[in-house]
């Protein structure tokens, strides 16, 4: 039962491996086939020409028979020798087109799939080395999965055309010609199966030693690494990873070299052997040179396709577990793709009655049982500016990636006036989102193309750009800059002019200024800037938000007093909510927040 089920995983991925390639390159899959099948066809037809051929050269040097017949068959030789490495010639250009082409494709669809994909995938380790395994050299491996079957047809029609000329000569050879092509089967199966499990072992360890690698070659860790001294540390712990890499290959080599070179031996011996009965076979059955030459040709070339077939078949034991990864990875449903019903919302409501209701809340990540979020409900009324504050680990950027749809996989409801955001499908909900998170990104593009991906759409409109750069704060330092707009920057490639941390954050905050949403996020968006540029922003989402609902995380919770509504969170739950007055006329965590930043302030006043 186990080997059925096997030998079904295995048909129903070569199948979607062929529709994949047929789909890809069907033109470049054709060719590859008719040369399969006419290189099949070759081996058998050189055995027949060769036997001839020694055979009309032994009579022209032992009885001096005309020259003419060993020149057509020499003549004949040569073409066909000459057409197949013309059909090899293309055969390898072939195959890499078709390495091109799905290449393009393949990872062309992973990195759409990666994009778009639930952002809860992201926080499994485990993702990262599913997501390796899809990618890692996948254009070279459906080729040679590709090749696998095809090869596999190609060797057994070489083998049926070379046991049939066998037979004329002796049944016994064409039974060991049979017999001696099966163990390789068998040696190279066992080998596949070892370095399918070696790959599945260091694809974790080939992660983390990339990581540590990129701590100590890395910008971004750079001052730290010479700080903290801690070079030799992560030198330390690279070197154990490799030693651990290292000692896991290399057994693994030294158990392939021993089952490969047990077979080598007996192999030798056997074909000794063989070739020895032949010879014996010959004297007393009065075999002419040729019948010699063309068997023991017969018998090599049976050999070697033999070993071939088993590499394939190996080839395709080994690979197609990758592959299915890849199939399996290709086929996660993404957000926009999924909805709780049959019927999803086509329109993003207009959040002018309801706001946004959310009730008994609940969440946690995949495979965690601990509750980051525990039965959350609050309503932001429309136009509202909300905070959201607390200690660090209180929840905060949690909640808000489950209230803009980043995070699906929650318990309870959250409501976009009286539909279900469960019902929306994610691309309809962050068209309408403006978000600049903590963690913001850097694009290594330019200027105008930093802010106005922000509505991709419009990324023509300069003066759409300019707009929400002055609003951001961004504005002035970028007529500052040699190119102004067209500026690249960052510090991926040269030429590109690096910015400072806060000129980055006015960058992000510009980008979500120019985009058209109905509901603005901020996850700290005055961390990088100064006093004066922190006041600025304030006043900028306070124009930018009339009409709109703007959620604010802040831990300076004086940026918090003119928030119309209040939520105070503490270990995954919202333990208090109102506006600051109310709040601190109750006198509880958030008063004594707040009492405690002011006394810090007042302190470093009067130090001054």
């Amino acid at each position: 039962m186990q080997k059925f089920h096997r030998l079904r995983f295995i048909s129903v991925n070569l199948y979607r491996l062929m529709k994949l390639c047929w789909g890809i390159c069907p033109r470049e899959t054709t060719i590859l086939v008719l040369i399969r099948l006419f290189q099949a066809f070759v081996p058998g037809v050189q055995l027949v020409l060769t036997k001839l051929l020694v055979d009309s050269v032994s009579d022209v040097f032992t009885y001096q028979h005309s020259v003419n017949q060993a020149f057509l068959l020499l003549g004949l030789q040569s073409l066909l020798l000459l057409v197949l490495q013309s059909i090899q010639v293309l055969e390898q250009y072939n195959n890499s087109k078709m390495q091109l082409k799905i290449g393009f494709a393949i990872e062309e669809q992973i990195s759409e799939k990666t994009a778009n994909i639930s952002l809860r995938y992201f926080d499994s380790g485990s993702f990262y080395d599913t997501l390796q395994r899809a990618s890692s050299g996948q254009s070279q491996r459906i080729i040679e999965l590709l090749n696998g079957p095809i090869q596999i047809i190609q060797s057994v029609i070489t083998i049926m055309t070379i046991i049939g000329v066998l037979l004329n000569f002796s049944y016994l050879m064409a039974i060991l010609v049979v017999l001696i092509s099966i163990p390789p089967f068998f040696v190279n199966h066992h080998i596949g199966n070892m370095r399918r499990n070696l790959l599945l072992v260091l694809i974790p360890i080939s992660r983390r030693l990339a990581y540590l690698m990129n701590l100590l070659r890395g910008r971004e860790t750079a001052k730290e690494v010479r700080v903290f001294q801690l070079q030799h540390f992560l030198l330390g712990k690279w070197g154990a990873q490799y030693s651990k890499q290292m000692d896991i290959q290399l057994s693994f080599e030294r158990k392939k070299n021993w089952l490969q070179s047990s077979y080598d031996f007996s192999n030798a011996a056997v074909t000794t052997i063989t070739f020895g009965l032949l010879i014996w076979l010959g004297s007393r059955n009065g075999y002419s040179i040729g019948d010699y030459v063309a068997v023991s040709q017969a018998f090599m070339t049976v050999h070697g396709v033999a070993v071939a077939v088993s590499l394939s078949v190996a080839g395709i034991f080994e690979n197609i577990k990758l592959l299915s990864d890849l199939f399996d990875f290709l086929n996660i449903k993404v957000e926009e793709e999924k909805t709780e019903t049959d019927t999803p919302a086509i329109h993003f409501p207009s959040l002018n009655q309801h706001g946004i209701v959310v009730k008994d809340l609940s969440f946690a990540y995949d495979n965690d049982k601990h509750l980051r979020l525990k039965n959350i409900s609050f309503q932001i009324n429309p136009g509202q500016r909300v905070a959201i504050v607390g200690d660090n680990g209180a929840g905060k950027s949690t909640l808000i990636k489950c209230l803009i749809g980043l995070y699906r996989n929650y318990a309870g409801h959250i409501f976009y006036e009286n539909t279900d955001l469960k019902h929306m499908n994610a691309k309809l909900v962050f068209q309408h989102v403006g978000a600049v998170f903590q963690d913001y990104s850097k694009y290594d593009f330019s200027v105008k193309e930093n802010i106005g991906i922000g509505d991709i759409e419009r990324l023509a409109d300069e003066e759409g750009i300019r707009a929400a750069a002055e609003k951001g704060g961004a504005h002035e330092f970028i007529q500052k800059l040699e190119h102004q707009y067209e500026t690249e920057v960052g510090n991926a490639f040269g030429g590109a002019v690096n910015l400072s941390g806060g000129q980055w954050q006015r960058v992000a905050i510009s980008r979500s200024f120019f985009s058209k949403a109905d509901l603005l996020v901020f996850d700290e968006p005055a961390a990088s800037l100064d006093p004066f540029a922190e006041l600025s922003l304030y006043q900028s989402l306070a124009k930018l938000s009339e009409g709109k609902i703007t959620i604010m995380i802040s831990h300076r919770l004086s940026s918090c007093v003119d928030a119309d509504l209040i939520l105070v969170m503490r270990n995954g739950e919202v333990v208090e909510q109102g506006t600051h007055d109310e709040l601190m006329d109750v006198g509880g965590y958030y008063s004594s927040m707040f009492l405690s930043q002011l006394s810090g302030y007042q302190k470093k006043a009067v130090a001054k």
